[in-house]
């Protein structure tokens, strides 16, 4: 019986102990991750040409995420984050010599970057953050046939920064939920985005 006793008072003070250390693994911003993100873009031509063209459109955009992240034992997380990804915007307008007139469209197209994020837990399945980094931003401008030059199609790359941030809200030990918001600045455009995504983390 004291044998009994004593094996239960082991298991009981084993099971006491563990029991920090298995909270302290359950880390769901820790690692590495895959994702996906779509939602409302805000394309604007700057002034240097947004006299010859309408300077705004909405749209939408689509693309993926991965990356790595720290999360301490203080809660807070930082990490760096890849993407890449396309929209549908176009503004489009009429260049004119008061005799002839050119039709022009410049389409936003492909967007790549890398972000540093940091965050903190506001509770234990909830992370806010802000993010920065670098993006480089292609944009096609397009004349069509006219007596003036005749077509011409021109597509360039640019680089940029942009600024956000977000919340991301684990679902489970498989998916995450990511709602952000950001500003970037490429050349003579900018973006301003509204997004939605899910995250896979390893």
């Amino acid at each position: 019986m004291t044998l009994n006793k004593y094996s239960a008072a082991a298991a009981l003070a084993v099971a006491t102990m563990a029991a920090p250390a298995f909270a302290q693994d359950d880390k769901p911003f820790d690692g590495f991750y895959l994702g996906a993100e779509a939602g409302y873009d805000r394309f604007k031509v700057d002034n240097e040409i947004s006299g010859l063209i309408d300077t705004k459109d909405s749209s939408i955009y689509y693309g993926g995420i991965f990356g790595w992240r720290e999360q301490t034992s203080s809660n807070l997380v930082y990490g760096i984050e890849g993407r890449f990804g396309d929209n549908t915007a176009k503004v489009k307008g009429t260049i004119s010599d008061g005799m002839e007139s050119v039709d022009l469209r410049v389409t936003n197209g492909r967007q790549i970057g890398v972000d540093a994020i940091i965050g903190t837990l506001v509770n234990e399945n909830t992370l806010l953050f802000a993010s920065g980094g670098y993006v480089n931003g292609k944009l096609t401008v397009k004349l069509e046939d006219n007596s003036i030059i005749g077509p011409l199609n021109l597509s360039d790359s640019d680089h940029g920064f942009r600024v956000g941030g977000g919340a991301e809200f684990r679902l489970n030990d498989q998916f995450n939920f990511r709602v952000t918001g950001h500003y970037q600045d490429v050349g003579s455009t900018s973006n301003l985005q509204v997004l939605a995504g899910v995250i896979l983390p390893f």
